[in-house]
C-alpha cells in the first residue's frame, strides 16, 4: 500500500453504533433521529454512549481501544469553534473519561479554516480528503503528552478522512505515540441496518487517493 505524501496510510478505529443515512426501514429512520440527538449534544444520549462503550470495552467488543494509559483527543468540527459553541466530540470524550475509559482529554487540534462536511456531499470527489483536513487543522496546546496512546474521538465517522488527517498531523509531532480512533457512530451508506447497536473495530486505509473504511 502506497501512502499519500506526509499522510498516514491507515488508522485503526472502533465504533459503538451504526446508522443508515439512506435507508427506509424503521431501524434506519430511528438511527437518523438518534444521530441528530448525538449531534445536538443530548446529555442522556452522550452518557449512554459512554456507558455502553464501557460495557463493550470490558467485554472485549471494542478491542484494546481504551485504557488508563490513553489520552483522548477530540476531532475538530468542520468550522472554527466559537466560544461556548457545542462540540459533540469533546462532550463524548469527557463522558468516556468519566466512565474510566481513558486517563484524560486533551485539546490538541484546532480547525483554523472551514471545510465542507463529508456527510453533506454526495460524491467521493466532492468530499474532503485527509490532506484537506491537514491543511485546515493545526496542532495546538501542550505537546508534552505523557502517554503511550492517543485515541481520536468523533461523533460520526463517514469515510474516515478526518481521522486520517488528524492522526497524520499528530504523528508528525508525536511520532512515538500510538494513534487510533473512536467514533460513537459509523455511517452505513446505501443499505438498511438491522440494529443501531453494533460495536466493532476496523481500519481506515488511504492509498492512491482512495479512502476505504472497513467495516
Amino acid at each position: 500500500m502506497t501512502p499519500q505524501p506526509n499522510c498516514l496510510s491507515e488508522i485503526a478505529f472502533a465504533a459503538l453504533l451504526q446508522y443508515g443515512p439512506d435507508g427506509n426501514s424503521s431501524q434506519s429512520r430511528t438511527s437518523r433521529e438518534q444521530v441528530r440527538r448525538i449531534k445536538s449534544g443530548s446529555s442522556p444520549q452522550l452518557e449512554r454512549i459512554a456507558q455502553r462503550s464501557a460495557e463493550c470495552s470490558a467485554a472485549g467488543k471494542l478491542g484494546a481501544t481504551f485504557g488508563r494509559d490513553v489520552v483522548l483527543v477530540p476531532v475538530p468540527r468542520s468550522r472554527p469553534l466559537k466560544a461556548g459553541a457545542l462540540w459533540p466530540a469533546m462532550r463524548i470524550a469527557e463522558e468516556l473519561v468519566r466512565y474510566g475509559l481513558a486517563r484524560e482529554v486533551m485539546r490538541l487540534l484546532e480547525r483554523r479554516e472551514p471545510i465542507q462536511k463529508s456527510a453533506l456531499q454526495r460524491t467521493a470527489k466532492s468530499r474532503p480528503a485527509p490532506h484537506d483536513h491537514m491543511r485546515t487543522i493545526v496542532v495546538v496546546g501542550s505537546l508534552a503528552v505523557a502517554a503511550t496512546r492517543i485515541v481520536l474521538v468523533d461523533d460520526v465517522v463517514t469515510r474516515g478522512a478526518t481521522f486520517l488527517g488528524c492522526a497524520s498531523l499528530l504523528h508528525r509531532v508525536l511520532p512515538h505515540v500510538a494513534i487510533s480512533a473512536f467514533a460513537a457512530v459509523r455511517t452505513m451508506s446505501g443499505q438498511e441496518i438491522e440494529s443501531m447497536f453494533a460495536p466493532d473495530t476496523g481500519v481506515i486505509t488511504y492509498a492512491n487517493g482512495r479512502l476505504h473504511r472497513e467495516p
